[in-house]
């Protein structure tokens, strides 16, 4: 995903000429209902094939227990790969998730396995040609190159894959299909009638398969994700994706009937069945919906579509998050810098005073944008982790529900804790690390891995932003320290006292 299309519902204009594509998550799912139903269909062939082989085979086997494992089609190998094919089978419960590199590497393992019993029969049904001769070399190389063709479009059609993963898959089938015919033929071609026949007939069934593969695969995946992205939710026609949140995936709509753009977010497919997650998810819309302050995302509309989908429509904000504007250009000028955290103040005490805590401040969920002729307007995005500070009860299961709450560059030494009570201290902390990160161009702890982040949180004060850059004010230097105190009672009292030092300075 680009810098202009991660979390939030903002994007740099310029991306808008992309074509469009399905999120990770979507792909993941897609790949993962495909390599199981691939699994089911070759467990179930194979192992019929296996018992059939068996059975019509049966008198050579009483003769001879060898030929169940070397007599082709290898009922005995056949057997072995069927049962093979139920690991991936009962491993690829739609109970779980996998990622994209993991679901890759199963697919790889099912084309390698399938490929290498077609290469061992192939191989026992050329040792037996050469004993008998090859008496009708064009039928057998049709008849040996349709197996390796039928796998290389399986996949193509079952497997979703770009043009070029489709490529490298159909490059390496077509590489294994020919081993049978080097190590049979390797020392004894120029003593074997019709050899070339045979090769140059497997050859043109399985390039013309794969070249009908590559461009099928390509075709289908296209138009599935044209499909999978021409929907309509209530009165809102969906477009293309332009981020992912904690709890579900936006999408740039329109009104069908304002022709208002928006940003639609939609609850995961993989979270609407659990009614804790929805609870969270409706949590997240109720409770930024109520907020009306203007440098809080503005919520329109929220509902179900007919076949179930939880979403919500939201303005609208071409701009770009906060770290992708110190990616581009480095640390703020104080003054800058300032005037953001002022307004990211206004929006929190609204919030705070309503008795909500936001959890997960930080950069990337920060728009700045132009609204009006005016530059440098921040918006507080992505309430999905908000929760109720002291004024109502929580199920403790829909904010802990086996999720880390909030990113641990920007968490409160509290939430690093896993404190089951998160106070408006804990997002006066958070503001200050997103303040120090706008005037370094880093975090205040930054360790080689999430524990060590989190330890740093816990254990060791922030190096003084003077030190990091001497033209920092020292009142300034001030104020971020004291929203970085591990203690949230020598904090700030308030956001609105944060803002009040943040004027003088």
């Amino acid at each position: 995903m680009t810098p202009g299309e991660r979390t939030g519902v903002g994007f740099r204009m310029a991306s808008e000429a992309r074509a469009p594509s399905l999120s990770t998550t979507e792909l993941e799912e897609h790949l993962q209902q495909r390599l199981r139903l691939l699994a089911v269909i070759t467990t179930s062939a194979l192992g019929l094939l296996g018992a059939l082989g068996a059975y019509l085979h049966r008198e050579n086997i009483r003769a001879d227990l060898a030929r169940f494992w070397t007599e082709p089609p290898l009922p005995g190998v056949l057997l072995i790969v069927a049962m093979a094919a139920v690991i991936p089978a009962v491993a690829l419960s739609p109970r779980r998730q996998f990622a994209m590199g993991r679901l890759r590497a199963i697919e790889w393992a099912g084309v390698s396995l399938i490929a290498s019993f077609f290469v061992a029969n192939q191989v026992a049904s050329l040792r037996d040609l050469l004993a008998a001769g090859i008496t009708s070399p064009m039928e057998l190389g049709i008849a040996h190159g349709a197996p390796w063709g039928i796998l290389i479009l399986a996949f193509a059609a079952l497997i979703p894959s770009n043009a070029g993963h489709a490529v490298r898959r159909t490059g390496a089938v077509t590489a294994m299909a020919f081993i049978p015919d080097l190590v049979t033929f390797a020392s004894t071609a120029n003593h074997v009638a019709g050899w070339t026949s045979l090769v140059a007939l497997k050859a043109f069934v399985i390039l013309l398969m794969g070249a009908l593969a590559i461009y099928g695969s390509y075709r289908v995946e296209q138009l599935g994700q044209e499909a999978a992205l021409a929907r309509e939710l209530g009165q809102y026609l969906l477009g293309r994706q332009i981020g992912e949140g904690g709890m579900g995936n936006v999408y740039l709509a329109e009104h069908r009937f304002l022709k208002r753009p928006c940003a639609v977010k939609l609850i995961r497919p993989e979270q609407a069945t659990d009614s804790t997650a929805l609870a969270r998810f409706e949590r997240e819309v109720q409770s930024a919906a109520s907020l009306t302050h203007p440098n809080t995302v503005q919520i329109y509309d929220y509902g179900r579509s007919e076949d179930g989908t939880f979403y919500f429509a939201m303005e609208f904000l071409p701009g770009q998050t906060l770290d992708e504007v110190v990616e581009r250009e480095g640390p703020m000028a104080p003054a800058r810098a300032v005037h953001i955290l002022a307004q990211l103040c206004g929006a929190l005490s609204e919030a705070h005073q309503m008795g909500l805590v936001h959890r997960d401040i930080k950069p990337g969920n920060v728009m700045l944008c132009e609204r009006g002729g005016v530059p440098d307007v921040a918006k507080l995005l992505d309430y999905g982790l908000v929760a109720a500070a002291q004024s109502q009860p929580i199920d403790e299961r829909i904010t802990q529900a086996g999720l880390v709450i909030g990113t641990p560059a920007f968490m409160s030494p509290e939430q690093c804790m896993g404190e089951p009570e998160i106070t408006p201290a804990s997002d006066i902390y958070s503001l200050g690390a997103v303040g120090y990160f706008l005037l370094s161009g880093s975090p205040p702890f930054q360790g080689l891995n999430v524990m060590q982040t989190i330890a740093l949180h816990l254990t060791e004060p922030a190096r003084p932003l003077r030190e990091v850059r001497p033209e920092i004010s020292a009142d300034l230097s001030i104020a971020v320290a004291k929203c970085l105190e591990k203690e949230p009672a020598n904090r700030y009292a308030s956001v609105m006292a944060l803002a009040r030092d943040l004027e003088t300075v």
